[in-house]
Order: C-alpha cells, then structure tokens, then sequence
C-alpha cells in the first residue's frame, strides 16, 4: 500500500501524517535525506525540517545520499519506517539520486509499506519528471544530468511554495505551461500538503500561525 506525504514546508504541515502511520511516532524511525541542500549556504530550512521530526517523536537518522552506493543504501534503510526528502536544489537531487540508485530503491521500498516524506525538492522528486522546477532550480548546477524523470510515485506534478511573492510569476508561468502539456498540477504553499494513502489523494492545509 502506498503511503506519501508531499508538503511544499513539511514542518508547517508534519502534524497532518498521523493517518498515515501504522503507529505512534516514538515507535517509528525515519531516514533523513539532507543532500538536497548542499548547494545553499544557509540550511536552516532543512533543519526545521528535521526538528520537527524529532519533535514530533520519530526517531530520526540523517542519511546523505551522495557518494553512497546502491548496497550501502539498502544497508541503512534496512528495517525503516519512513523516508523524509528535504528541500534543496531539485536537479541537484535527481542527480545524486539517480547516480546512488536511491532513485530505483524508493518506489520499492514504498511497496513494502515505506512513508515517502518530501519536502519542497523533495516532493518534486517524486513526481514523473522534475523539470517543472527549471525556473527556480538552475539545472546548470549539475551539467552531467540529463534525465529529468523523477521517481513517478505520483502521477501528477508539485508546485511548492507558492505563496512566496518572488516566485509567483513564475509560478504561474510554469502552471500554465505544464497544464498545457496535460499534468495535473498541485500548487501548494506552505501550509498544505498532499497525502496518499493508497489510491486516496487528500488534500490537506493547516491554519496560519
């Protein structure tokens, strides 16, 4: 049974897993993926991230995709409960995705009952291609990638952030034009987020703070 949940900010919206879990979280563990990130300087959005994690009562490893291997990756996800992508760079992590096998190993993991946890780059990831983010991503950051299919858990594509005022012009630009190419698209911003649970799609949005 396939079991995801897509956030634009996951910490904003963590709280709304709860149908999702098979048990309360101090029972369960979850992979952290930083990598995304690597490319920003200030990572603070992905520490939250993990703190809410933490929080909430996961018990939570980070585990840096980059550099790994297939079997080394299949080692420390053995046993997991859940998978939680953080944002970054959407084509920075593709790249490191698909050059560890991450890419191949998640839809499998799911499978078997894996949570599948994206946040910003990370719920892009999961989505049949990544190239919807092009306007906010440079792929330029890694010239050697050149397959943009993602991991295609879903069927449609995630627009995070899409309140933020020095993204919505092209936010909508990429709307328009994906919808064109017939994707669904879900624009979310901060405050929603997306849960599947099997082959029912939720639609969830917490209140402002």
């Amino acid at each position: 049974m396939k079991k995801l949940f897509l956030s634009s900010f996951a910490c904003k919206t963590l709280d709304k897993i709860h149908d999702l879990l098979p048990d309360e979280p101090k029972n369960l563990s979850v992979a952290f993926v930083p990598t995304a990130a690597d490319p920003y300087e200030d990572k603070e959005f992905v520490a939250v991230d993990r703190n809410k994690l933490v929080h909430m009562g996961f018990t939570v490893f980070d585990l840096d995709i980059k550099n790994k291997t297939r079997e080394e990756l299949e080692k420390n996800l053995e046993g997991v409960h859940a998978i939680a992508v953080a944002g970054g760079n959407t084509y920075y992590l593709l790249y490191h995705a698909q050059k560890s096998g991450f890419i191949d190993l998640v839809p499998k993991l799911i499978e078997r009952g894996v949570i599948y946890i994206g946040s910003s780059a990370g719920s892009i990831l999961a989505c049949p291609t990544i190239e919807a983010a092009r306007l906010f991503d440079p792929p330029s950051i890694v010239p050697d990638l050149t397959n943009y299919a993602g991991m295609g858990l879903v069927d449609f594509l995630v627009i995070p952030h899409f309140e933020k005022p020095r993204y919505l012009e092209r936010m909508r630009k990429t709307v328009e034009e994906w919808s064109k190419k017939k994707f669904h698209i879900f624009p979310l911003t901060d405050l929603q987020a997306i849960l599947i649970n099997d082959t029912e799609v939720t639609f969830v949005e917490v209140a402002a703070e």
